[in-house]
C-alpha cells in the first residue's frame, strides 16, 4: 500500500466526497466571518453551501454552521460598513 494516495482513491464515495468539500467551504466560510472586511465573503459562502445541504438528495451535515456563515456574516459586513463610514461620502 502506498503512502502517497491521491485524493481521488480517498473519496469514491459521492456523499463523502460532497460532504468534505461542504465542511471545507464552511471552514474557509467561519474563518472569513471572524475578519470584518471579509463578512460579505462569509454570506456568500453561507448561501452557496446552503443551497448544496438544503437542495442536495443527500444528507449533508453542517446547516448550524451555514447560520453561522449566514447571520456572523452579515453583522461583520455592517460592522464593516460602519468602520468605512468616516471614508465613504455618499451623495445627497
Amino acid at each position: 500500500m502506498s503512502l502517497n494516495m491521491s485524493s481521488e482513491s480517498l473519496h469514491l464515495d459521492p456523499a463523502l466526497d460532497l460532504q468534505v468539500r461542504t465542511s471545507k467551504m464552511l471552514g474557509l466560510g467561519i474563518a472569513f466571518s471572524i475578519w470584518p472586511y471579509f463578512g460579505i465573503a462569509a454570506v456568500f459562502i453561507g448561501l452557496k453551501c446552503a443551497g448544496t445541504i438544503y437542495f442536495s438528495d443527500i444528507r449533508i451535515r453542517g446547516r448550524v454552521a451555514v447560520w453561522w456563515c449566514l447571520i456572523i456574516g452579515i453583522v461583520q459586513t455592517i460592522v464593516a460598513i460602519n468602520m468605512m463610514s468616516p471614508w465613504i461620502r455618499l451623495p445627497h
